[in-house]
């Protein structure tokens, strides 16, 4: 599975999205763990046939909180 991180302003706002790509019932375990912290919401977007891809409404959460959670998702497999 590959986690795809990204942030942009788009018209002055700050948003920040994940991406799950491969598996995807590590995908969807993963996103159940994950989604209350960083309150993922699902939307559809043009590869939405190949990423699962979600806003992360919990913008403070960066990098360096995410990855975190991550490794701790990966290691109670």
């Amino acid at each position: 599975m590959v986690v795809l991180m990204c942030s942009y302003h788009l018209d002055g706002v700050y948003t920040r999205q994940l991406s799950f790509f491969g598996n995807d019932k590590l995908g969807n375990a993963c996103h159940n763990a994950l989604k209350d912290q960083l309150q993922l919401d699902h939307f559809e977007t043009k590869t939405s046939n190949v990423f699962n891809t979600f806003k992360q409404g919990n913008v403070q959460a960066s990098r360096k909180q995410v990855a975190p959670l991550l490794k701790n998702f990966i290691e109670t497999l």
